[in-house]
């Protein structure tokens, strides 16, 4: 293929070189005067691209040094925009870009981080990258860190695309979802299963968490009743894609049908996703196919996994951890032909393992109606599944919604580990002491609005730990070097 154009002069430069090269040696101020020269074009260039470098304003010096650069390069004979090239390398290297430095400021007999720092803290946290102009504008104007704008400014970056990093960073590492790109499922067992199929499981999870960010809750984590699905995702779930069969849409090759059920081809609206009503058997994340998947074994599902998945990730409850030399699940079970409650029952009989798995068991065998890929089932291996059971706390269930009708129960809970650990993330490091007060205080403020995400984000970036500067660490011979 050959493409010829523009009919008219030269092809414009991309939009990212238009808005870093802002001047030319060639630009005069007035139709009369002398060109500005390379000197003076370099200068205009870097004077407006390194306050967005360094994330905040920069000195005459700072800039004269990236200049020097430039100016090496020309000497070298370079052109001047390859001279302008060594010269972005360089502040691209410089300790000023690389690191987020921070300064404290005197406000209302409190030191805080300055409107700069701020900046910096609240792009990272929601953008995963550097503050744009409007937050380097308001940090300017010192008016970033009144309590007004700087709600408006995170209700304005919440609606940026760019808050998607948010999700992509903070809930896919809280969930986990990184990890199911390196799980395998025996694929001869569950034909189904595929890296297409993978992949939506990942993105139903992502929508939702994106839609409990714009207008959900810590309560809707575990209790909602929709979810996102494409064609692909809708078939696996046993339900209609916009009142059509999902069947009737998978296509391997235009006009043919394909029963494999491997489904490596597409669907007909394979990239569309829409909200539904989920079956009576499924809510919440807990029921969702990548949590599901991701707690299970290549070629069964783990009640052992799951149970521990729910306490440590969603209640924030880690049970113990295993003592040495405890055998398997699968040496511990009596034949071939038990099933995963008699094989657990056996492994309980251990005095070691009966203290762990009384807290994990329960809670995993609730969810074994679902199989390692996440799909509903009511047997395994001609057995039918039973799949109820008994909390420590004396509560019983039957099935997977008796059993997160119970866990939303502990909604407090799940709350403040979703809370720790946004807050951690916001932060950059792990939660001090001094930090649990402020916790408690996000909660107390949230709670009655039933712990809305948004609600819980905002609390945080008003925060003390979020507002000020990390406190110091103890003074040893490793840190001071």
């Amino acid at each position: 293929m050959r493409l010829v154009g523009p009919d008219q002069g030269d092809p414009a430069f991309p939009k990212i070189h238009q808005q870093l090269v802002i001047a030319s040696p060639e630009d005069r101020d007035q139709p009369d005067s002398m060109p500005i020269g390379f000197s003076e074009a370099t200068r205009r260039v870097f004077s407006a691209l390194l306050p967005r470098l360094y994330r905040r304003k920069v000195s005459q010096d700072e800039v004269h040094a990236v200049m020097m650069i430039c100016q090496k390069a020309s000497d070298a004979g370079c052109s001047y925009e390859e001279s302008l090239r060594y010269g972005l390398q360089g502040a691209l290297v410089a300790p000023q870009f690389l690191f987020r430095s921070e300064n404290l400021v005197e406000s209302d007999g409190v030191r805080r981080l300055d409107d700069y720092g701020i900046a910096t803290r609240l792009s990272y946290f929601l953008w995963a990258s550097t503050p744009d102009e409007t937050l380097l504008n308001l940090a300017s104007e010192n008016r970033l860190h009144e309590p007004g704008e700087l709600e408006s400014q995170v209700f304005r970056m919440l609606k940026d695309p760019r808050s998607e990093s948010l999700i992509q960073g903070f809930f896919s590492q809280w969930l986990g979802l990184r990890n199911i790109q390196k799980i395998e499922i025996d694929r001869d067992k569950f034909p189904a299963w595929s890296d297409r199929l993978r992949a939506s499981m990942v993105k139903e999870t992502e929508l939702f968490c994106k839609h409990l960010l714009d207008e959900g809750s810590i309560e809707d984590l575990l209790s909602a009743d929709y979810t996102f699905v494409n064609p692909r995702l809708a078939e696996f779930y046993g339900m209609e894609f916009d009142g059509k069969q999902p069947s009737e849409m998978y296509r391997r090759r235009p006009g043919k049908n394909d029963g494999d059920p491997r489904r490596q081809g597409l669907y007909e609206e394979e990239d569309r996703w829409i909200r539904v009503a989920l079956p009576v058997n499924r809510k919440g994340v807990l029921t969702q196919a990548a949590a599901l998947a991701l707690t299970s074994n290549p070629t069964r599902s783990s009640a052992v996994k799951r149970g521990k998945w729910v306490l440590e990730t969603v209640l924030g409850d880690p049970p113990p951890s295993a003592p040495p030399n405890v055998p398997s699940l699968e040496q511990a079970k009596a034949d071939d032909k038990a099933s995963l409650r008699e094989r657990l029952e056996i492994h309980r009989s251990n005095p070691s393992c009966a203290g762990c798995h009384k807290l994990i068991d329960p809670i995993g065998l609730g969810l074994e109606n679902f199989d390692a890929t996440g799909r509903w089932r009511d047997q395994e291996d001609g057995r039918q599944i039973v799949a109820q059971g008994a909390l420590v706390d004396g509560k019983t269930f039957t099935g997977p919604t008796e059993l997160i009708e119970i866990l939303t129960e502990r909604t407090d809970d799940v709350a403040k580990n979703f809370t720790q650990r946004l807050i951690t993330y916001a932060l950059g490091r792990g939660l001090q002491r001094a930090d649990r007060c402020d916790v408690d205080k996000i909660l107390a403020h949230t709670k009655p609005n039933r712990y809305t995400i948004k609600e819980i984000v905002l609390q945080i970036i008003q925060s003390d730990p979020f507002l000020q500067r990390s406190p110091s660490l103890p003074q040893t011979q490793a840190n001071r070097n």
